[in-house]
């Protein structure tokens, strides 16, 4: 209960998150102008896209330097044995968190501190967890604090202001461009017309040996020449290469269809792995 008394603010923690790429997104703090060090943390983050939080990573378990002791699911019946420390998700069951938590787009992090005199207790500044989601398209990730657990508390005991800025955006795999669902696209066909032909020929042109992770477009919709092409990556492997010509030089000039809507490679979107 001591990680949850409250005076009123004086103190700012600027809280931030970043996108690590494949869908992770990093939970940041910054209490670097302040004299004392962040005692607790109760977060709200959301996600406004369709995807949802999967996993939490990156946090510290336990008694030492970081931020590893979690108000909301610490079970310290059996002082016998080491303590089930959980983790920093706060459980649906708890007052004000329902429909909250892993595989929804909303989860409440609870996180404080705990450590001996001798130690020199956590940074700063620094990353308290991170968050996997899955999903497609662009995610904005949106922090608050969640005041009803007190927020951001100093170890004086004071609520600090928490500046949160505009949040962060977090692409996500999964997605795929209109033109893969072309019936042709698979056999020349990057125009729609489901056709093979001349008009089909500049992208294949433009975008020749352009891969889709160092020459991602800056609008997907409208690649330029020399950027990756979705439309004229006939095997959709993310590589524009001698592997599509054969589709496009033995289907020019004909009717083409019959191919799968979709991505066989499971992504579409900066920060994808390369096979």
């Amino acid at each position: 209960m001591a990680l949850l008394l409250t005076t009123p603010a004086l103190g700012t923690v600027t809280i931030s998150c970043s996108d690590e790429g494949s869908g992770l997104v990093s939970i940041n703090y910054d209490a670097s102008g302040e004299s004392a060090k962040v005692r607790a943390f109760a977060l709200d983050v959301s996600i406004d896209c369709d995807a949802n939080f999967t996993a939490i990573s990156n946090y510290f378990e336990g008694e030492g330097n970081g931020y590893g002791i979690f108000p909301g699911s610490i079970d310290l019946s059996d002082l016998n044995s080491t303590p089930v420390w959980g983790d920093p998700i706060a459980p649906s069951s708890d007052p004000g968190a329902a429909g909250t938590g892993l595989g929804t787009n909303r989860v409440i992090l609870e996180m404080g501190s705990l450590y001996e005199p001798n130690l020199a207790g956590p940074s700063n500044t620094g990353t308290l967890c991170k968050l996997q989601l899955e999903g497609s398209g662009t995610c904005h990730v949106t922090i608050v604090a969640e005041t009803t657990r007190g927020g951001v508390v100093l170890e004086t005991g004071v609520t600090a202001e928490i500046n949160v800025g505009a949040g962060c955006d977090v692409e996500l795999g999964g997605g795929y461009p209109e033109c893969w669902d072309y019936p042709g696209q698979c056999h020349g066909d990057a125009t729609g017309d489901d056709r093979c032909d001349s008009y089909d020929w500049p992208a294949f042109r433009d975008a020749y040996y352009k891969n889709y992770w160092d020459h991602f477009p800056a609008d997907p919709e409208n690649p330029q020449p020399g950027e990756y092409n979705p439309c004229a990556d006939y095997n959709r492997n993310g590589f524009v290469d001698s592997y599509d010509w054969p589709e496009f030089r033995d289907n020019y000039y004909t009717s083409v269809g019959g191919c799968a809507p979709g991505d066989p490679c499971g992504v579409y979107s900066p920060g994808s792995t390369k096979p």
